[in-house]
């Protein structure tokens, strides 16, 4: 156990990533991924820490991969000094695209979008041109509109609550046929 200045113990490094990473939830479920099993290693080095995870490759949808390494990135930011954060997916289909880094952040965003206009449109029976009108304002609050709130700010898009929801990653109006929306 480390010491601190005050002579108060302190939780050691592993130990603190593991609580957060206690706390991420499955974007699937009320289960984190740590009681999921998700969490394969973690590797602490000079540079930061490398979280392994094995997502089942059967999922609801192809976001689940996305979701849960842009989930446990934003989580781990809380922890003071550690340094560079790097979420690798093994043996997933997507796994090329998620480790490869800026491109995993563009396809959070489509995915968390993905969930929120969905979840919207199946319960309010939207039409393609009612989509397109959203602004931040018009999603209910919970996990997914604070997902696509967290990977708006990433990509550095507008936060304001008039802004408008089907965009892309540098803030351009989507077409409605260019996500896939699921039921």
């Amino acid at each position: 156990m480390e010491v601190d200045d005050m002579n108060e113990p302190t939780m050691p490094l592993e130990a603190q990533i593991m609580a957060v990473l206690s706390t991420v939830a499955n974007p699937e479920s009320d289960q984190t991924i740590t009681e999921l099993g998700y969490v394969r290693t973690v590797t602490i080095d000079d540079k930061g820490v490398t979280i392994n995870l094995q997502v089942p490759p059967v999922s609801t949808s192809q976001s689940h991969a996305y979701l849960s390494a842009f989930e446990i990135q934003n989580a781990l930011r809380e922890v003071g000094g550690i340094g560079a954060i790097e979420v690798l997916l093994d043996d997933h289909a997507d796994s090329d695209t998620t480790n490869a880094g800026p491109a995993f952040l563009r396809k959070a965003h489509q995915a968390a979008l993905e969930r929120c206009v969905s979840a919207l449109a199946a319960r309010d029976s939207l039409t393609p041109s009612a989509i397109q009108r959203l602004i931040l304002r018009d999603l209910p609050d919970g996990r997914d509109k604070t997902r696509l709130l967290h990977c708006r700010y990433a990509l550095g898009l507008s936060m304001c609550l008039n802004s408008k929801v089907f965009v892309d990653d540098e803030g351009r109006p989507l077409p409605v046929d260019e996500l896939p929306l699921r039921a």
